[in-house]
């Protein structure tokens, strides 16, 4: 409990108290709560995919730890199938629960009828939500791969993040992001919309209570990976491949080698860049099983269009903004998002990078060496 700042301490402090202490917790829900009170921190700015990569690799050695037959997660990478008629039908469902509709609790799974206190979101405590019926006739889309790829083209060339400049709104002059920020925004925003798509737990910072987000981040990390392989390949300077803000000041380039991680502080950045450095690689990606004949008929979903993130939404992650900038940042990533869309559409090539996993998939393995 010390690792985190006093003021996040503070703000979390009752919620545990209601519930008895972290003594009290499950295991499961003490990660939960590592990951929710140091929300603020490891969201909206460029430490989010370097913190990811060393909670997911210790998640995972706690789990070794606790069951020696655990060899490690898996990752789904879902944006090989983010329609609707794809995702809605893949097997996995069967494992980890199926969503019946919004605001009610998944049916099936190892998690189902299970309630967690400790996520203070709710009115009362709940399992796991999911907020859209499989069986539904209107469902959401997921990032696609296209828009991973138009990330690099756009802004991954450049490196990971993004520069500040002056920029005026009206008679206050504020340090703004530029128009086109930075890859590690774009991804960060394109993994947003998973965590949206999902609704219930996923859609706030309790979200390690759903196995979903694990194999999600383990998914963003992968993408995260064959991004630096080809910043490897293209001799992308080390100054370009870290570079941004990070949660110590969030409006100038304050990410460095040296940054210390939220709550793991004994680790900086320079001790997770790379995958390797966590014992990990990914292994190459293989389709799932076939899905087995569902018990009812699936309907034939449209695919929900990207539907804009509120401003309450940019608000809660991106802290420590002004409402100029957190307009700015938004802005930014709807015309992205709306570009890819076109190019898309009209047959445009995107000239993005080609990562190792191009080929059709929908789940791999991580690989923990260690």
């Amino acid at each position: 409990m010390s690792r985190f700042p006093a003021s996040e301490l503070s703000y979390a402090q009752p919620n545990l108290n209601k519930n008895g202490g972290v003594g009290n917790l499950t295991i499961w829900e003490q990660i939960a709560f590592l990951h929710n009170t140091a929300g603020d921190a490891i969201h909206g700015n460029g430490i989010f995919l370097l913190f990811h990569r060393k909670f997911i690799a210790w998640f995972e050695q706690l789990m070794m730890e606790a069951n020696p037959d655990f060899t490690g997660l898996f990752y789904w990478a879902t944006e090989q199938q983010p329609l609707p008629s794809q995702w809605s039908k893949d097997p996995i469902w069967d494992h980890l629960g199926k969503a019946v509709g919004r605001g009610r609790e998944i049916v099936g799974g190892p998690l189902e009828n299970i309630t967690f206190p400790i996520d203070d979101n709710f009115a009362s405590p709940r399992s796991l939500i999911r907020d859209y019926d499989l069986n539904g006739s209107f469902l959401p889309s997921f990032a696609s791969a296209a828009s991973y790829k138009n990330a690099f083209a756009r802004f991954g060339k450049d490196g990971y993040g993004h520069g500040y400049t002056n920029s005026t709104f009206g008679a206050v002059c504020n340090v703004c992001l530029p128009p086109d920020y930075g890859w590690a925004d774009a991804a960060q925003n394109l993994h947003f919309t998973f965590h949206k798509a999902q609704g219930g737990q996923m859609s706030n910072y309790f979200s390690p209570l759903d196995f979903l987000f694990w194999i999600h981040h383990s998914n963003v990390d992968r993408i995260y990976h064959d991004v630096q392989v080809a910043w490897q390949g293209m001799g992308l300077p080390q100054e370009k491949q870290i570079y941004g803000n990070s949660y110590l000041d969030v409006n100038s380039e304050s990410l460095t080698l040296k940054t210390p991680l939220p709550y793991f502080t004994e680790y900086t950045v320079d001790d997770v860049q790379f995958s390797a450095q966590m014992c990990v690689q990914y292994a190459p990606p293989v389709n799932g099983p076939p899905a087995p004949p569902p018990a009812t008929k699936l309907a034939t979903a449209p695919a929900q269009p990207f539907e804009k993130f509120t401003a309450a939404f940019w608000e809660k992650i991106l802290v420590g903004r002004t409402p100029e900038q957190r307009a700015a940042h938004a802005a930014s990533f709807e015309q992205f998002m709306a570009g890819t869309d076109e190019e898309v559409a009209s047959g445009t090539p995107i000239d993005g990078n080609a990562p190792r996993s191009s080929m059709r998939i929908k789940n791999g393995r991580r690989s923990p060496r260690a």
